[in-house]
């Protein structure tokens, strides 16, 4: 088998979330927003991918990929597992991201215990796209 030295994008977004995890994630909030809203689009143009549709198709709206996922499999835990993720994909999307360290909204209305759950909660979707990719 085959070993790789380098690290995919998502890879190293999920390194840096978790090393940020480690250290002050309250001091660095606004950081942790972008590399999760900037890993979100990648998950979210990778489920486009796996369900046959190109990532450039505007025509394909993110509502419309998350409604064709619930018809793959109607578990309790899958069906939470893609709410959790489309919600907090949907509130990083939101995000200016020329102005995510000066004002930021978003963890005015939640709060950093919401981004920590959040981010901790990324891992299920990831878990659940290696699920995908199996089944491909």
């Amino acid at each position: 088998m085959e070993t790789s030295s380098y690290f995919t994008l998502s890879e190293q977004l999920q390194i840096a979330i978790k090393t940020l995890q480690k250290g002050n994630i309250e001091k660095y909030s606004d950081v942790a927003l972008h590399l999760c809203k900037k890993l979100c689009r990648l998950y979210i143009n990778e489920l486009k991918d796996l369900m046959g549709h190109s990532s450039y198709n505007l025509d394909y709206s993110d509502q419309k990929l998350f409604h064709d996922l619930h018809s793959i499999d109607d578990s309790s835990e899958y069906i939470a597992t893609l709410e959790i993720f489309a919600e907090f994909a949907n509130e990083l999307e939101k995000i200016d991201e020329n102005s995510i360290s000066e004002n930021n909204q978003i963890l005015e209305k939640y709060g950093t215990e919401w981004l920590k759950k959040s981010i901790g909660d990324m891992s299920l979707i990831s878990d659940y796209i290696e699920t995908l990719r199996k089944k491909a």
